[in-house]
């Protein structure tokens, strides 16, 4: 995955969302359930948001986590776990299908259509005319510095990241959140997540990111973490990428 460098000076805002900047086109949080599929939720997320900015609303479609847990089984764990660079070349291949006709199931389901080759006659067709493919993406790409991820959200729309998470990042529920070293805080795992945008409050700098635990989880599903810190490795593996929009419907 190809590092991506912006070479901008520019001045930010303090305080940018992208659900205030496109309130159509950012999908609703999801609740992944009992099933560890947030690898294929939030890139399902991200891809869906994607497609919709990039498009101008045109394609604006919630596409399925489902297709990633169903169909992109190799070198996978499916509700276990799954492998970042795997799952997003899967969607740069083979592309996603709508969740309308593929709905997540929080569990391994078969496949309803070949993933190989580009057929759209066999489960999962889109839903719009114009659309010859499935929902594809480009190549992944990581940003490697506070200000790269900035700017990529504000010009591109989310992202995708990764985090540690700790057995307090649990018990979240508003402000913003640093891990504690003390007690029974200990180390659960990897969990894979979506950065909206970023804030400020009194000279605390923090990103907004959305969860798939359901919105009953933080401020309804979403949370804010500390920016510019790496925290809980937050910042240290970010990807983005383009998205194969139909020509006609391109941002200009």
């Amino acid at each position: 995955m190809n590092p991506i460098r912006y070479d901008k000076d520019i001045h930010y805002d303090s305080h940018f969302d992208s659900r205030v900047r496109w309130p159509l086109f950012i999908s609703p949080i999801l609740d992944q359930g009992w099933c560890g599929s947030d690898w294929a939720v939030s890139i399902a997320s991200i891809a869906s948001d994607r497609f919709a900015i990039q498009s101008n609303g045109a394609e604006k479609r919630l596409l399925s986590a489902q297709t990633l847990l169903s169909c992109n089984r190799r070198q996978q764990r499916g509700c276990h776990g799954g492998n970042i660079d795997v799952a997003w070349n899967f969607a740069r291949e083979h592309g996603l299908v709508e969740a309308d006709c593929f709905p997540y199931k929080g569990a391994l389901t078969s496949c309803p259509y070949r993933p190989s080759g580009n057929l759209l006659s066999d489960g999962c067709p889109p839903a719009l005319p114009q659309r010859t493919s499935r929902y594809k993406v480009g190549p992944p790409g990581r940003l490697k510095t506070e200000e790269d991820i900035m700017y990529d959200i504000m010009t591109s729309g989310p992202v995708h990241a990764i985090m540690t998470v700790y057995q307090d990042f649990f018990h979240y529920r508003d402000g913003v959140y640093r891990h504690t070293t003390h007690g029974d805080n200990q180390l659960q795992g990897l969990h894979s997540v979506k950065i909206v945008g970023w804030g400020e409050e009194r000279g605390d700098k923090y990103w907004i990111v959305a969860n798939s635990w359901g919105t009953a989880w933080g401020l309804n599903g979403y949370f804010h973490i500390a920016r510019g810190s790496n925290e809980s490795g937050i910042e240290s593996f970010v990807v983005t990428v383009l998205t194969d929009v139909t020509e006609a419907y391109q941002r200009k």
